[in-house]
């Protein structure tokens, strides 16, 4: 085995073991948070909840970490994503605010932006997605959500232009690709649609009936 791949098994199974031992201690004792280490401790059950899709669970235990550690405001910005996930959008926009209260979290600004664009396309919702990409040059899906408002609104060059970018970030995810096709299918660039259309298709079979239905 080598170093590195060593040192790698070494780091998740001690990442596992603590999530473990936090949900042991969380549910059996739900014992007070002494030190620096259980608090972390209970941010990975959170996560370990959310994957399972337990996400009132892992709501309890981001509430119980605040309790502890008020002063960890960009927590809201992870409660605001569960609070999304389980539909209450209302609660949503409110714990994403309270997290801009202490500080410019992009996260807070993409889930604000989705929030608003079920009421319609307007300013507000392309100022949050834009907001989100400054904080976050890198945030793939914020640019991608708001490549999909300037194409609703017919800003095509503005589409083009926040898909580009995604595309150096995340060059093999097809949803880029196919909006990409979609851009240059708009534009008359039948050789660049060809082409990414085609990628889209390669990094996922899903998108065949949208680009080539039959």
């Amino acid at each position: 085995m080598s170093r590195k791949l060593l040192i790698t098994v070494m780091i998740c199974t001690a990442v596992l073991g603590t999530a473990l031992a936090a949900a042991r201690e969380y549910n059996v004792q739900h014992e007070s948070i002494n030190n620096e280490e259980t608090a972390e401790s209970l941010l990975l059950l959170s996560l370990f909840y959310q994957d399972q899709g337990r996400y009132a669970a892992a709501k309890d235990v981001l509430y119980e970490y605040l309790q502890h550690n008020p002063d960890q405001g960009w927590v809201w910005v992870l409660i605001g994503d569960l609070d999304y996930l389980l539909g209450d959008y209302d609660l949503a926009l409110k714990s994403y605010v309270k997290a801009l209260m202490v500080g410019d979290y992009a996260r807070s600004y993409y889930g604000i932006g989705l929030i608003n664009s079920q009421q319609g396309i307007t300013a507000d919702v392309i100022g949050a997605f834009k907001k989100a990409v400054e904080i976050a040059p890198s945030f793939v899906e914020a640019r991608i959500a708001l490549a999909k408002v300037y194409l609703h609104t017919e800003q095509y060059e503005e589409a083009r232009t926040q898909l580009e970018t995604a595309y150096l970030y995340a060059p093999r995810d097809a949803k880029i690709h196919y909006y990409l096709w979609k851009v240059y299918t708009i534009e008359s660039d039948q050789s660049k649609a060809r082409h990414h259309g085609e990628l889209a298709v390669q990094y996922d079979p899903g998108y065949a009936e949208l680009i080539d239905p039959k």
